[in-house]
């Protein structure tokens, strides 16, 4: 069975952050493909070179980076910010893409 692909949005936030701990201390870590959007290169190569997840470098207000982010995730965890119109209704574009395009159904956690 290939991994859960999860895109985790705000994971350098405190929310996002503590998330991220938990889910690279779980046991079955191996069953999650783990993709991080955050703001700046900087945090991102911190990221990539300490925990050696992918990245994807964005702010919520770009729309096409989240879109195509959110369409190749199984599970989309925002915890960036809760009254972002713009990244919200990105997300949530991207996942119906992903529904037409695959069939499969994602699990958008807000």
């Amino acid at each position: 069975m290939s991994p859960t692909s999860l895109l985790l949005i705000g994971a350098s936030g405190f929310i996002g952050g503590t998330l991220l701990v938990s889910l690279l201390s779980r046991k079955d870590r191996e069953q999650f493909d783990i993709t991080v959007l955050i703001r700046g290169e900087d945090r991102a190569a911190l990221i990539r070179e300490k925990l050696s997840l992918k990245t994807v470098v964005a702010d919520l207000s770009d729309r096409e980076v989240i879109i195509a982010a959110a369409e190749n995730a199984d599970v989309v965890i925002n915890t960036a910010n809760a009254d972002h119109p713009v990244g919200t209704a990105a997300i949530i574009e991207g996942l119906k893409n992903r529904k037409v395009k695959t069939g499969k159904t994602a699990i958008y956690i807000h």
